[in-house]
């Protein structure tokens, strides 16, 4: 499993983070995430109303850790906030914790570069073996590259 798992973070890190056609409208960035589990992601802004995220998560110990990929749809997608709903996969060293993933969330970028934000999620996630879990999280985001307008 965990060569499996490590092969497939590798392949998605490879895609998100040499994308096909990186325009002025798609910017990397980067995440953390706190719960009752600490994830750190990589993440692509796709034009302003799509993101893409890979993330590691860390049940606690290192032995533990799994990862996540996930798409997102902006619903809202203002100069200062977003708010997104989408969905994805979490592999897992720990069979029963591998499954499906929801996304509900919001982005605020309270500074005038709008770069540097913090976000608010709740995730409904659906294991393959286990019951439902739900996991709310809060973090911060930041965003590389141009903004729209920027020289």
């Amino acid at each position: 499993m965990k060569q499996k798992t490590a092969t497939l973070l590798v392949v998605i890190l490879y895609y998100l983070l040499i994308p096909p056609n990186l325009t002025a409208q798609t910017n990397l960035g980067v995440s953390f995430h706190q719960s009752r589990d600490t994830k750190i992601g990589v993440f692509v802004d796709i034009e302003r109303w799509a993101m893409a995220e890979v993330r590691i998560v860390d049940f606690v110990q290192i032995k533990e850790f799994s990862s996540e990929l996930l798409g997102f749809f902006k619903l809202t997608a203002r100069e200062t906030s977003e708010v997104y709903i989408g969905g994805g996969y979490g592999l897992s060293q720990i069979v029963e914790r591998s499954g499906g993933i929801l996304a509900v969330g919001a982005n605020v970028y309270p500074f005038k570069t709008n770069k540097f934000g913090i976000h608010f999620e709740l995730n409904p996630i659906f294991p393959e073996i286990d019951d439902p879990i739900m996991r709310v999280s809060w973090g911060l985001r930041f965003r590389f590259g141009k903004e729209e307008g920027e020289n």
